[in-house]
């Protein structure tokens, strides 16, 4: 069919696109979306990544430049295949790219991840059932948390209308509402900072998920096979130097493996795909 072989032609041709940037050193793009765990000053962001990023164009051969996102910019960026690589915190997102729109999975953040529902202190609940009528301080929609919480209550028999919900833009604001009293439990990530900050100080994790895949970088399917295998292999090794390690530890990266994609895409079968995607 005509389609069938336009299509074919225009996989060809990006193809050698990407094989000739690679070839001509141009930037590789990496976008950074990190959610309702990352900071609002996006300047800030950019600047504690570019550590992690010179690493990454040492070995790729290849400058980086770094293009820090919102929710819906990334699935623009996505769907586009704007850049190259994508490092998101969204397990679902991951799971939607790699489903659906054929990015591969490179490389994750070593260990799982778990929505928790924290609670004021002296506060207990043993299910989401027991959240009805209750304040829950959650961030934006597209957010796992809030996607993760939402397909907890589905499972439970409990609709989002029987909660009074607080949207809250980041998660260090969740835990303020929460120790203030103004919330009646809150949505963190288990390997946020905002988490473990909330475990030092003796706070408990009322509710979990299950185990979530954790943060992870793809690579769109614009990339040649050749470059998308040579970012895997800097991805995998770059714990093997100081100051690879370090710059991990400064975007809280424990150590980068490889993951399997059917984790991903098992989240987004659960939860449901981004909205607009």
């Amino acid at each position: 069919m005509e389609w069938m072989r336009l299509r074919g032609c225009a996989v060809l041709l990006a193809g050698l696109l990407s094989v000739t940037a690679a070839a001509d050193g141009e930037p590789l793009c990496m976008a950074v979306a990190e959610g309702s765990s990352g900071q609002s000053d996006l300047g800030k962001v950019r600047d504690k990544y570019r550590p992690l990023a010179d690493e990454i164009a040492r070995s790729a051969g290849r400058p980086v430049k770094i293009k820090v996102l919102s929710f819906g910019a990334l699935l623009q960026t996505i769907k586009q295949g704007d850049c190259e690589l994508v490092y998101t915190r969204t397990s679902y997102i991951a799971g939607w790219a790699i489903r659906d729109m054929q990015y591969k999975l490179l490389a994750a953040n070593e260990g799982t991840k778990q929505v928790v529902f924290i609670a004021p202190s002296g506060r207990q609940y043993g299910s989401v059932r027991d959240l009805r009528g209750l304040r829950l301080a959650i961030p934006e929609p597209q957010s796992d948390l809030t996607k993760v919480a939402y397909a907890m209550l589905r499972d439970a028999g409990v609709k989002p209308e029987e909660l009074k919900l607080q949207p809250t833009s980041l998660q260090d604001s969740i835990v303020f509402g929460v120790e203030s009293q103004l919330s009646d439990a809150g949505l963190l990530t288990s390997n946020s900072k905002a988490a473990k900050e909330w475990e030092k100080k003796g706070g408990a994790w009322a509710i979990k998920s299950r185990p979530l895949p954790n943060w992870s970088f793809l690579a769109s399917p614009k990339l040649a096979a050749s470059e998308a295998n040579r970012l895997q292999s800097a991805l995998l090794a770059i714990s093997q130097s100081s100051v690879g390690k370090k710059a991990l530890q400064d975007v809280n990266l424990a150590n980068l493996v490889a993951a399997k994609p059917a984790d991903y895409t098992a989240i987004v079968d659960w939860v449901g795909p981004p909205q607009g995607s």
